[in-house]
């Protein structure tokens, strides 16, 4: 039997695996889908950004063993792809296959680093002073998203400390992996074909690394709606579709 995780990312909430959700739950096959809520008040508390990747991944990894019957999948989104990779470097043996779409794998630049700080704290002065419709509406007017349609994130779902707390503990600067790793067959990876920052990415990850369990997703920009028709599921180990 197969247990899913489910991994959403900033102002997200589990609500974005709907359609996946109610795709696993139907096979026979599925033993279980977890996708907890990360920035919510009543999270998990130890799955929330009070604690810094590494904590964090062996947290997710004994909530996984505490929760699991079978062979377990991962599938994470933005963020939530970043936390999964840690997951993975944490205990590899411990999934059978992770899936992650629009998921930085890591490579940022030394030179990179003290501007994506300063991004990070602009937005947490955002989240601290600004309504939240109209920091929601700044959040989506990001080039990144140009090609998406906009989020409505709902204030409610969320705990803006911990909103903050992600920005700094799960920074992309602090997001250190070994990247010789993001070859193994068990990683797969998803990329909005109008993605333009994304696309370049993985081209170098490509060509630097000669991944090549990369698949662009059609028509679609850095936010998609995942399903099965995104993966191989007839044997999901194996490259994606």
């Amino acid at each position: 039997m197969n247990s899913y995780f489910l991994l959403h990312g900033f102002l997200g909430t589990n609500q974005i695996f709907s359609k996946i959700t109610s795709q696993l739950k139907a096979d026979p096959e599925t033993d279980n889908v977890f996708a907890p809520n990360l920035f919510h008040a009543n999270s998990i508390e130890t799955l929330t950004p009070n604690h810094n990747f590494i904590d964090w991944a062996k947290n997710f990894n004994t909530y996984v063993k505490e929760n699991s019957t079978g062979k377990n999948f991962l599938i994470g989104y933005s963020m939530g792809g970043r936390l999964g990779i840690h997951a993975f470097m944490d205990e590899p043996n411990l999934w059978e296959t992770c899936y992650f779409a629009s998921s930085n794998p890591g490579l940022i630049k030394n030179s990179e680093k003290m501007a994506r700080m300063a991004w990070e704290d602009g937005w947490c002065y955002q989240i601290d002073n600004k309504p939240w419709d109209e920091f929601i509406s700044l959040w989506n007017r990001q080039d990144v998203f140009k090609h998406c349609d906009s989020s409505k994130p709902v204030e409610s779902d969320f705990d803006k400390g911990l909103l903050k707390l992600a920005l700094k503990n799960w920074s992309l600067t602090k997001h250190q992996i070994d990247l010789e790793l993001l070859n193994n067959k068990k990683l797969h990876w998803m990329v909005g074909e109008k993605d333009s920052k994304y696309q370049l990415i993985f081209k170098n990850l490509k060509n630097i690394y000669n991944c090549k369990q990369v698949s662009t997703i059609n028509g679609c920009g850095h936010r998609f709606e995942l399903g099965l028709e995104h993966l191989n599921y007839s044997n999901p180990i194996m490259p994606l579709i």
